[in-house]
Formats: C-alpha cells, structure tokens, sequence
C-alpha cells in the first residue's frame, strides 16, 4: 500500500524548487531546449536531479555529525536570511540521539527552506581520532522555493573518513513512498530512491556515486520515469544549515521512462562537460513507430523548468 507522505511531497517539491531557486536559470549561456522528445525528457532528468541535491545538501550539513541536537542546540541564522533552529530530542540519557531540525524561511544557495527533519543515529562506530560510521533514520516535510517534499523513516548510513571527507548513503523503498509536489499542484511518488554522496572539502565538490531516483504516476504505476547518475560532480557552498548542491560539472547518467506493459519504453544516456548535458532518447526495444532524438542542454536551463507529468501513450 502507498504511503501519501506530504514530507516526500515536500522533497518533490523542494528539489523542484531549490533547482529552480537561486541563479538557476537566469543570465544562463547555453543551448536552449525546443520541443522534442528530448527536451521533455531532459526535464524529467532535471526534476529527479532536482531531488537528489536538495537531499544531498540537507543530508550532508544535518546527517554527518554525532549528537547533532545536543552539539548545536538553538537557533542559528542563515545566510540570505531566515533561522533554523535544533532541538535535541533524545528520551532519555544513554538513548539513541535523536534531533529536530526546524526551517524558518532559511535561506540559502539551495533556495528558501520552510519545514522540518527529524532525525534519529544508531549503531555509532567511532574511532578514538573521531572517524567511523553510524546508522541513521530521518523524517522529512519541506518546502523549497514553493516545491514541496516529504517522507518518513527513510534510512542510511554516514561514514567520517580519516582524510576529512564525508559520504552519506540514504535509500528509501516501496514502503516509504515520497511524493514529490510542484507549486501548480502536480505531483509524483518518488520511489526506490538511493543516494549515495561524497563531500571532499579540499575541493569544494559533491561527487554522486552510483544513485538512483524513479518518481511513479500516482494514477498508474506501470508508467515512470527513472534516471541513474555516475560518478557525478558538482560544487558545494557550505552552509551551518545545509550544503548547498549546484549544477552538474560533469558525469554520465542513463535514463528510462515506462508507459505501459503493451507500449515501448524510451532508453537514454547522457554525458555532461561544463555544464552541459548532451542526452540521447532511443526506444528500448527498437520501435518503428519513434526513430530516436537527441539534444543538449543547459543544466541551469533545464532545472528551472522539471516536469513531473508522465502522460501515457508512445512518443511519436
């Protein structure tokens, strides 16, 4: 059974907005989407990408430190204006640490942030020199920029490393559905999500491993649209209440839509340098009814403009 979770809808939303937020899109040189296949695809892609770095900036400032709650109790203010304030949670003394992140139009490179995380640690490994991993549970309903996101008891692991890097996996499956909402009310569940990120500070870059994100007509699950990235990477502006995630600098990412059992998925693979995305749309398998299409496209572009329908019926 489906689980509406207005905190995954949040995460639709904010990573539609915090792609959108900001300077995305604006004053941006590059190629500019037409009206092909391609284009709605590379839109599909931008969404979903939109996604992966709001997770990955709240993740990365919020999911990597030991007693969060306790070590940074209070209010702190944000950079472009706003607050957030943590709590420390924790029932009882000896009990797992447990804390309460809370958004008051926060702002940031991201975009505006509206909402909560709640989080919980576990299985805390640490080294005496401060290195090791733990466990972690976490509980969201966000807004970004208008776009909202939420979702509930999605789990993951965080490992500190000797070198000062960090890498956080989270994964979320059927049972902890998210649901991903835009501001003019369309909406998409977000399923068998994985984010797997690294942060190096002596570079100032994310890198995505291997992640993967689908997002689900809420009307038919047969049709959706998923989109796998490797070896991704892309600046980081460090921030005490998130780590703002920028636009792709380069990586390869392969893509499939889904319409239903009887009609022919699309199949695509992608490669971005300097911001650019060059994508190419086949049909998988071949299909005398669509020969294929390409393009390429601004990053900052096309994130100011996701889309979240999955209409049914074979591309023409």
């Amino acid at each position: 059974m489906r689980t509406f979770m207005v905190l995954l809808l949040s995460v639709a939303t904010l990573v539609l907005g915090a792609c959108g937020g900001g300077s995305d899109g604006q004053n941006s040189q590059g190629p500019k989407p037409s009206s092909t296949v391609a284009d709605a695809e590379a839109a599909r892609i931008a969404a979903l990408y939109r996604y992966a770095r709001v997770l990955g900036s709240i993740a990365l400032a919020n999911l990597t430190e030991v007693d969060i709650g306790e070590r940074r109790a209070g209010t702190t203010a944000c950079t472009g204006g706003g607050s957030v304030e943590y709590t420390d949670t924790t029932p009882t003394a000896g009990a797992a640490p447990e804390a309460l992140i809370a958004f008051d139009r926060c702002v940031e490179d991201v975009g505006v942030i509206d909402g909560f995380v709640d989080v919980r640690q576990s299985l805390i490994r640490l080294q005496p020199d401060g290195f090791g991993d733990f466990n972690f549970s976490w509980n969201a309903d966000l807004s970004v920029d208008g776009y909202d996101l939420s979702f509930v008891s999605v789990t993951g692991r965080t490992f500190l490393l000797p070198d000062g890097s960090l890498r956080v996996e989270t994964r979320n499956g059927a049972d902890n559905e998210a649901v991903l909402t835009a501001p003019n009310g369309q909406f998409v569940y977000l399923d068998d999500a994985k984010l797997n990120i690294g942060y190096d500070p002596s570079n100032g870059r994310v890198n995505f491993g291997t992640s993967v994100f689908r997002m689900v007509d809420p009307l038919d699950s047969n049709r959706g649209a998923s989109v796998t990235f490797g070896d991704f990477l892309a600046p980081v502006t460090e921030a005490v209440s998130v780590f703002s995630i920028g636009t792709p600098i380069s990586g390869g990412l392969t893509y499939v839509r889904s319409f239903d059992p009887t009609a022919t998925d699309l199949e695509g693979r992608g490669a971005t340098q300097n911001g650019l995305l060059d994508l190419t749309i086949d049909a998988l398998p071949p299909s005398r009814s669509f020969a294929g299409d390409a393009g390429q496209y601004a990053w900052a572009l096309i994130l100011g403009s996701p889309l979240l329908t999955l209409p049914a019926g074979e591309p023409e």
